[in-house]
């Protein structure tokens, strides 16, 4: 049997038979040693997806290649270790539904189940799952089938040796036939055996219109939960976001066990209303315990002490249609704090609403920037939205010496989209350098509403 760790095999053809052979031939054994599995996306935020998977596999520790994915297809094959590992990696995933240990992939059913029957897959007495309860579900993407017709599919796959019972509800096992087709032919179509889902119950659990308190600012919940994927969210890590609004994103983190806190400008947000407020969301999802603390803050003069240091800033910046960025003013022609007519400080009310101004947008981003790199932890993550009129996903995007740039996602909306941008805090002992970010200038609201009265 041929052992990696020799170099008898190179001595006869005069070659170096240093260690660096040796490391090679072992990544060459690894390689081999990978399974084959097929991702099933769901049909929402595409352009979102390789980010997810990209971030997930770092959070979970695994090395995999997700280069080849195609943003027009709902399929991605990857080579991973184990099954342990394919539930690992999408066991948080939003942009995923399934993922299945793949068995045979082929351009035509005739070469489907020739290559089942070549591989050994008609003979698996040795599987475990050999006895085990089965469905068989038949997806197709750009195609719809009869029931009729997804049964004969189904019964073409007699010949493997599965011999349990057919439960239609709760299976041990669900076995699935992908298929991907053209306007009318079939591109490809796999085969395999469902691994495990993903957390896609999740969008449900979050939706919205269950949620007590709501906004009209408050992020969709699946894309809250994307972004708090994006932004490696879990156990142990302290999140803070500076425009948090009714918390919809602070929530998604929380659910993945973060630990949260929060400011804006605007009290009443924070305050809620009637027994309704970003607490009573938490409690109403069980996660008062992940919860820190919000407080009404003007960003652009924060309150928070230097020394303080995050795992991850996330946030939706205010861009000008639903709200604008705002700073406090004041009254410089006052030079006493003004009195009701009781004599009563007006600041001193509970109902005091602070004069405020608006600000520019490109200057509040780069503040957002400033405070990210004085205030994330090596490897922390910075993850906001910024508005664009430009069709190309790079136009536009914020640049600071000490913070990488390593994902750009695209939501559009006809005329103008938004990109969910993602910046990981380079090495706090080598880039420490307190200059002014590059700010490419935006004038995002102005573009947009010039646009709308052509």
């Amino acid at each position: 049997m041929f052992n990696p760790n020799s170099t008898a095999v190179f001595k006869d053809q005069g070659v170096d038979t240093g260690l660096g052979y040796v490391s090679l031939l072992k990544s060459v054994t690894y390689f081999m040693s990978l399974k084959d599995y097929v991702i099933l996306f769901a049909q929402s935020f595409e352009d979102f997806r390789f980010q997810e998977l990209e971030s997930l596999a770092i959070l979970e520790g695994i090395k995999a290649d997700f280069s080849n994915h195609h943003k027009h297809t709902p399929y991605l094959i990857v080579r991973l270790e184990n099954d342990t590992q394919a539930k690992k990696l999408i066991r948080r995933s939003i942009c995923c539904r399934a993922i299945y240990s793949l068995w045979a992939c082929a351009k035509s059913y005739n070469d489907l189940h020739f290559i089942l029957r070549q591989s050994g897959f008609t003979d698996i007495k040795k599987e475990p799952f050999r006895h085990a309860s089965f469905k068989f579900v038949v997806e197709s993407f750009n195609k719809s089938h009869s029931i009729e017709h997804q049964i004969a599919l189904i019964n073409s796959f007699s010949y493997l040796a599965l011999e349990g019972p057919v439960f239609m509800n709760n299976p041990e096992e669900i076995y699935a036939i992908l298929e991907e087709w053209t306007v009318d032919s079939l591109k490809y179509v796999f085969m395999g055996r469902q691994i495990a889902k993903s957390s896609r119950h999740a969008v449900n659990w979050f939706n919205l219109k269950k949620r007590r308190y709501i906004g009209n600012t408050s992020m969709d919940a699946e894309l809250s939960l994307i972004i708090a994927n994006q932004a490696l969210a879990e156990k142990g890590k302290l999140v803070y976001d500076p425009f948090v609004g009714t918390g919809s994103i602070l929530l998604a983190c929380a659910y993945y066990e973060a630990m949260i806190m929060g400011t804006d400008i605007d009290g009443r947000l924070l305050r809620g209303q009637n027994g309704r407020s970003i607490h009573s969301n938490l409690e109403q999802y069980g996660l008062t315990s992940k919860f820190l603390d919000i407080f009404t803050m003007d960003f652009l003069h924060p309150a928070i002490r230097d020394s303080l240091l995050l795992d991850i800033i996330i946030c939706d910046p205010p861009y000008g249609l639903r709200a604008s960025p705002k700073t406090l003013r004041k009254n410089v022609k006052n030079t006493s704090p003004p009195k009701d007519a009781s004599g009563c400080y007006f600041h001193l009310k509970k109902d005091y609403i602070p004069p405020t101004e608006p600000y520019s947008f490109d200057e509040l981003i780069a503040k957002l920037m400033t405070f990210a790199s004085d205030h994330l932890l090596t490897e922390g993550r910075l993850v906001f939205w910024m508005p664009s009129m430009e069709e190309k996903p790079e136009a536009s995007v914020p640049q600071h010496p000490n913070l990488l740039l390593i994902a750009n996602s695209k939501q559009c909306f006809g005329k103008w989209s938004r990109k969910l941008l993602t910046y990981v805090r380079k090495d706090r002992t080598v880039f420490n350098q307190n200059v002014t970010p590059e700010i490419i200038e935006n004038k995002f609201r102005e573009k947009y509403f010039t646009s709308k009265n052509k």
